[in-house]
């Protein structure tokens, strides 16, 4: 089955987004966890470019994918670090 767009407006940009399998109402959660986390960032960093927010948000996200994947906790970073 192939993946349909879907509209969604994020910054209040309207982006079409595959849907990669999911239903809308669950992409439109993670469409919502998406821009809360971009707003959390601007108020507690002051960045306000909107493409520096979506790739430090998406930095943030890969670094938990791959904590997850790897079975990774903060604390086995840090010690691996030192």
């Amino acid at each position: 089955m192939a993946d349909r767009m879907m509209e969604f407006k994020i910054k209040g940009r309207k982006m079409n987004i595959p849907n990669e399998g999911l239903s809308p109402l669950d992409l439109g959660v993670i469409v919502d966890q998406l821009e809360k986390d971009m707003n959390d960032l601007e108020s507690k960093s002051g960045v306000i470019d909107v493409s520096k927010q979506a790739i430090i948000t998406a930095i943030h996200y890969a670094t938990e994918l791959f904590k997850l994947k790897n079975n990774v906790t903060t604390d086995n970073a840090e010690k691996k670090s030192q």
